[in-house]
């Protein structure tokens, strides 16, 4: 058998206060409220933050931006003077070192014969681009320079036509020449007519033609 004995006084049990219903919405609502405060709050902390760096940037900016236009600048020059100087390489490239040939020029010169001009022509010819099937653009080909040497001279003696004839043969046979001169030609051959001039004289003009070299 057991006996339960109710300890609280009659006043106790009347203070008692009694939970409403509405009670946990209230609740809910001001811890709502007080999260949503709490968000505005940091958002406004952050976009102040982000918004004096932004300045700080700006304010770094306008002090670094005279060095960093003086920077592109130079980048800029740089990349100038680079393709300057690809073009003058590929000049010089396409350039003969004309105390070689010369040289060999003058080796083979018979001694009848006499050279009485010489010129150095150069011209530039520029390839059409060549288009493949289904290609939109086609690259544009490098230029190609070539070489023209002409030669007026005079050859004295007898069998001077053939002496001339030979020579043409000569160079256009010499392994010097082989992979730089294109094509020999003798543009003219006839009497000269020169006051001094034998009847066996002959005055010729020749043409050297170099293969094309790309720029």
């Amino acid at each position: 058998m057991s006996v339960r004995v109710n300890m609280m006084l009659a006043e106790e049990l009347r203070a008692t206060p009694s939970v409403t219903a509405s009670f946990s919405p209230r609740v809910l609502a001001i811890v709502g409220g007080a999260i949503v405060a709490t968000l505005l709050a940091l958002g406004t902390v952050h976009y102040r933050m982000v918004s004096n760096g932004l300045r700080l940037a700006q304010a770094r900016f306008v002090t670094v931006e005279p060095r960093f236009n003086e920077a592109t600048r130079i980048q800029l020059d740089r990349n100038h003077n680079h393709n300057l100087i690809d073009e003058l390489d590929r000049w010089a490239a396409s350039g003969v070192a004309w105390s070689v040939p010369l040289a060999e020029l003058g080796r083979l010169v018979p001694e009848s014969v006499q050279f009485t001009r010489m010129t150095i022509e150069s011209a530039i010819d520029k390839p059409r681009p060549v288009r493949r099937r289904g290609q939109e653009d086609a690259p544009q080909p490098p230029p190609l320079r070539r070489y023209t040497v002409r030669i007026d001279g005079a050859a004295s003696g007898e069998l001077s036509d053939q002496t001339v004839v030979d020579f043409v043969k000569t160079l256009r046979e010499s392994p010097s020449f082989v992979g730089w001169v294109e094509s020999v030609q003798l543009q003219g051959l006839q009497r000269a007519t020169v006051a001094t001039a034998g009847p066996d004289d002959r005055v010729f003009r020749i043409d050297l033609r170099t293969y094309a070299r790309e720029m």
